[in-house]
């Protein structure tokens, strides 16, 4: 996913010349129910070129989105369909769509990574995804991210922690 939008061709015939061309890009709806910026702008100037779009974004309950699970996701939801239902219509490629809530530090209002409240949340999103999607759910730790600035004793910690209740869902 090239994440600056003037140098995406750029990066696209770089791929190519490599062998691995680019042929999916994301688009980042903003919040509330925003189909707009950058991520769009990609896509539209370069459809011709992609055989797919993914429709995605994070939201953090009590900061972007409700502070009720339930609403939040249903926002995510929102967020995310009604995106693709449009963007397939205008790009006329394949759209995929997915979303995934993430706890919210309130000192400084950034994402949080690594934690248990991280954790649940992907296990959340990634059931409630399963549904809408009509798949079966399969819980495991997919997300290892963490908040550590080094690796160091925190970062070992956060990444054990996180792997080890995933290994224990099976």
């Amino acid at each position: 996913d090239p994440k600056f939008g003037k140098s995406t061709p750029w990066v696209m015939e770089m791929a190519e010349a490599l062998g691995r061309p680019i042929k999916s890009l994301p688009v980042y709806p903003a919040s509330p129910l925003n189909l707009s910026g950058e991520s769009l702008d990609k896509v539209l100037l370069l459809k011709d070129r992609l055989d797919s779009v993914y429709v995605a974004n994070m939201p953090s309950p009590g900061s972007t989105a409700p502070v009720n699970l339930g609403d939040a996701l249903a926002l995510a939801a929102a967020e995310v369909i009604g995106p693709a239902i449009i963007v397939r219509e205008m790009t006329k490629l394949k759209v995929g769509w997915s979303f995934c809530l993430f706890p919210t530090d309130m000192r400084d209002l950034s994402m949080v990574f690594g934690s248990p409240e991280n954790f649940l949340f992907h296990l959340i999103s990634a059931e409630a995804l399963c549904f809408l999607h009509g798949d079966r759910w399969y819980p495991a730790a997919g997300n290892i991210h963490t908040m550590a600035k080094l690796p160091v004793a925190q970062a070992c910690a956060e990444k054990a922690s996180i792997m080890t209740a995933g290994a224990m869902l099976g």
